[in-house]
């Protein structure tokens, strides 16, 4: 995790995960308070624990003899992972609610908690609608975060996910819903901080290795990325290494259509030995995060965040012109 300070609040951020994420998410929570390590029966509320991720985290709790008393917050009882046994059933407890009523209807669930685990979140599909979508991953949210503050509980910890931006331009439309999807994620994190909660835990699970439970996307693309190093790194590797080998392509690709006059697609099948010498090299040098290591670091005027900007520019730049040329049938810049 990387600690970063809002206010007087502390947020521990993990930015990949896989099934056992439960697992890790307890491991956070002694890095934000060691005290658990000594102490027992304390109480934790899960609020989310039918999904994916908030079944592990409500299994690994019920296991783990820190934890006296497990309070599951839901429209429904959720459901514990068989694979989780040996656990007290005296120390779970369901507390069947109508979550537009959260705040009234939970208020007594939360009194007395140590950390809430908010693991709240859906689809659009499941959903229904991008209203609806929002009213889970926002609404409830901001609700429970906030039932949270008034019961005076110390930790709250937030799944959210990777890339999650408040600031991200967003539309109600299907086709936008990728956009939409990291936008209520961010506005959902600022929910949670502006509580300013003594420890606020928000970790942003990449791809989840559901098991059984994957959809066929999650499947094919767990099984394309297996092999992929980059995707085993946490940080921003995986983007900065296709920034840099998108602004690898523009600038070349740019400066051979107007040495010759052929488009991209025409030097893809038609490869210069320069060209593709000169690539060799500089997809080397964007194998450093891969080969050692991926480190927010900044050099004078070259900054992390202007080289990602700089990388995700250059990819909308290179696919945009690739369309272009695709529809023009041609180069779309003239030889000089």
């Amino acid at each position: 995790g990387r600690d970063e300070t809002y206010a007087d609040t502390q947020v521990i951020r993990q930015d990949t995960c896989k099934q056992e994420f439960g697992c890790h998410f307890l491991q956070e929570y002694y890095l934000v308070s060691p005290r658990i390590m000594a102490t027992k029966n304390l109480k934790a509320v899960v609020v989310g624990a039918t999904g994916a991720v908030g079944g592990e985290i409500l299994g690994q709790l019920l296991v783990n003899p820190a934890w006296g008393e497990v309070v599951v917050v839901g429209r429904r009882e959720a459901p514990v992972p068989p694979e989780y046994k040996g656990w007290d059933p005296a120390k779970l407890q369901h507390k069947v609610i109508d979550m537009d009523n959260l705040a009234s209807e939970a208020s007594s669930a939360f009194e007395g908690a140590d950390t809430v685990f908010c693991a709240l979140g859906t689809t659009r599909a499941t959903a229904g609608s991008a209203e609806a979508f929002q009213k889970v991953d926002l609404e409830y949210v901001r609700a429970a975060a906030e039932a949270a503050k008034q019961a005076k509980v110390s930790h709250f910890s937030l799944i959210s996910a990777q890339g999650a931006n408040p600031r991200m331009w967003a539309s109600n439309l299907s086709l936008a819903h990728s956009l939409l999807y990291i936008k209520t994620k961010g506005l959902a994190e600022e929910a949670v901080k502006s509580q300013g909660f003594a420890y606020t835990t928000i970790l942003r699970p990449g791809l989840l290795a559901r098991g059984d439970k994957a959809r066929t996307a999650e499947r094919a693309f767990s099984f394309l990325l297996k092999g992929v190093p980059a995707m085993r790194f946490d940080g921003p590797a995986p983007e900065r290494i296709n920034g840099r080998l998108a602004m690898l392509a523009v600038i070349t690709g740019v400066l051979e259509e107007l040495r010759s006059g052929h488009g991209i697609i025409w030097q893809a099948q038609h490869p210069n030995p320069l060209i593709a010498v000169s690539f060799l090299a500089i997809i080397y040098a964007s194998l450093v995060p891969i080969l050692k290591g991926a480190v927010y670091e900044d050099f004078g005027i070259f900054t992390v965040v202007a080289e990602k900007l700089n990388g995700r520019a250059a990819m909308i730049g290179f696919a945009s012109l690739l369309a272009l040329e695709v529809v023009r049938q041609g180069a779309l810049f003239g030889s000089i």
